[in-house]
């Protein structure tokens, strides 16, 4: 554990270090996914978020699957490492993130929310039904980043959705109705 905890101290420095270091440093860190410690693996994951996003590239589907981790915070971090990946290579794992919408935990589902709204808009406008289904949820924050992540779509594509987004400029919480109306702005 103490060698995670280093290498997190050391991360800042990941730019400077040659591709191979860099390639075999990632490749050690991933295979700690297996570590009975959740912190070890949180961790790994804290470590990872510090690469830079084209280093990261090469692994995505690896960093997918700490989606499935029995810790909230590795699959929330794991959430964020994916986030600064370039918004073509997110879009391989879109429906990965839309799966992580119905996660047990709210915090993964805010997340999750938000990394949609980094896809493309022609990406993001197949996946618009399952968050116009999130501007229901019981938590404001999920229904913000919800309205948020729609707000990333074209004009055009915002249209049938106007009278939800219309209901959010009711919703009992400041922060979504904010949202609901830079939303709207859009369309105007």
């Amino acid at each position: 554990m103490s060698a995670v905890v280093i290498l997190l101290q050391i991360l800042p420095i990941t730019t400077s270090i040659p591709d191979t270091t860099m390639n075999e440093t990632i490749f050690s860190l991933l295979a700690l996914d297996g570590h009975e410690n959740s912190f070890v693996r949180k961790a790994a994951m804290q470590a990872l978020s510090q690469f830079p996003p084209n280093a990261l590239t090469y692994y995505a589907e690896a960093l997918v699957q700490r989606l499935h981790d029995t810790d909230t915070d590795v699959r929330t971090t794991a959430l964020q490492t994916l986030n600064r990946l370039k918004p073509d290579v997110l879009a391989y794992h879109a429906e990965a993130l839309v799966e992580k919408l119905e996660d047990s935990d709210e915090g993964v589902r805010i997340v999750a929310a938000a990394s949609l709204g980094k896809l493309a808009p022609e990406v993001l406008s197949q996946q618009t039904e399952a968050l116009m289904q999130r501007l229901e949820h019981r938590t404001r924050d999920v229904r913000s980043a919800a309205v948020a992540a729609l707000g990333q779509l074209e004009p055009a594509a915002l249209k049938p959705y106007i009278g939800s987004l219309v209901w959010r400029l009711e919703d009992h919480d400041v922060h979504v109705r904010l949202a609901a109306k830079e939303v709207l702005s859009k369309v105007q």
